[in-house]
């Protein structure tokens, strides 16, 4: 397996740490970006930002660098920028399906969602975060899962509050299915 593989794989396992490690060593390009996302998560907000920008010079119009650039703008509270950034990610990906298939159609999705929510526009967030459910469809649970988030977090920010009870409901049911009982992301949910 390679460092940006076990990189993953720890990351979305809750061990940020190694995570990082294996993402530090990754040669590749997307290595910066994954080391960015694990950023994120470690609250290393602005450094997250540097890399996913170093990572878009490098692979510039590629839908993964401009999905975790949006993520590092929304987490430094840019949400204007990752709107921006998130749009061009769709554009991208519906543009080159070959380059990550559905996987990144519906990542770029939940990345616009999570930007638009930010930004304050929960309607058209939720209905973008229901885009994403609709192109992970038969994808990865982990994806489902954060699509699922993003759409509970869209219909809390559009004052759907049933709604967004209901999707933390099926998101947290999807996440005890695939993770631990002690992942952060389920304390987060």
């Amino acid at each position: 397996m390679s460092l940006l593989n076990e990189a993953r794989t720890y990351r979305e396992r809750g061990e940020y740490h190694l995570a990082l490690t294996c993402a530090q060593g990754a040669p590749e390009p997307a290595g910066r970006l994954e080391q960015a996302r694990i950023l994120i998560w470690l609250g290393r907000y602005e450094d997250a930002r540097r890399l996913a920008q170093n990572g878009l010079l490098t692979l510039p119009d590629h839908p993964l660098a401009l999905i975790v650039n949006s993520e590092a703008h929304v987490a430094c509270g840019q949400p204007a920028e990752a709107v921006a950034l998130a749009r061009k990610a769709c554009d991208a990906a519906q543009d080159d399906p070959s380059l990550g298939g559905m996987a990144h159609i519906g990542m770029a999705h939940i990345a616009l969602a999570s930007a638009l929510h930010s930004n304050g526009q929960g309607e058209d967030a939720v209905a973008t975060a229901q885009q994403a459910l609709t192109s992970l469809d038969s994808g990865r649970p982990y994806d489902r899962a954060l699509a699922s988030q993003t759409l509970a977090e869209s219909f809390h920010v559009a004052s759907n509050y049933a709604e967004a009870a209901n999707a933390w409901r099926r998101t947290l049911d999807l996440r005890r299915e695939i993770l631990d009982h002690d992942h952060p992301e389920i304390a987060v949910t």
